[in-house]
């Protein structure tokens, strides 16, 4: 398990809290979305050396996916 801590910023201020998981392929499970009720408010994009998506869980909060 990795705690990673950024600074703040406009998107991301101070106080906030958001979940990340690393996932085997981010780009596979956005093309199997339908198939598992994911709502992916950020599609997969290349980002610092990894692919990065966002989804958002049944309550709204936004949950970071990296590959």
């Amino acid at each position: 398990m990795t705690l990673a801590l950024h600074p703040a910023s406009a998107e991301n201020p101070a106080g906030a809290v958001q979940l990340g998981f690393a996932v085997d392929d981010v780009a596979k499970l956005h093309e199997a979305r339908g198939d598992n009720d994911l709502v992916f408010s950020s599609p997969p994009r290349p980002q610092q050396g990894s692919t990065l998506a966002r989804i958002r869980d049944s309550e709204g909060a936004e949950i970071s996916l990296s590959s």
